[in-house]
């Protein structure tokens, strides 16, 4: 269940991120800014890795909200059956002392 989440999340955010969307274009030229300042190579493919590992990191994070809003459920579902269990019978275990 977790991996088709997280293929879910991914395929879903990917979709958002295409070139040529005001915001796309301008979270690569900035982060192109800084990288050509910090790091010698190609700015443009390290801005990019750096856009779709922020993608990932953010298909992570929605496939653990996900993973635990069904633990949630699961548990409160369960709470239904509580009234139902039945309190173990105690045995006698009394120790006896000789005096």
């Amino acid at each position: 269940m977790i991996i088709h989440r997280l293929a879910h999340h991914k395929t879903r955010l990917r979709d958002h991120i295409v070139a040529g969307k005001p915001q796309v274009d301008e979270m690569i030229t900035a982060l192109q800014s800084h990288i050509d300042t910090v790091l010698p190579g190609d700015a443009q493919l390290a801005a990019t890795q750096k856009i779709y590992n922020l993608m990932v990191q953010q298909a992570y994070v929605l496939t653990f909200a996900d993973t635990f809003y069904l633990i949630a459920l699961l548990f409160f579902g369960l709470l239904v059956f509580v009234p139902f269990i039945k309190k173990p019978v105690m045995e006698d275990q009394s120790i006896e002392t000789h005096g």
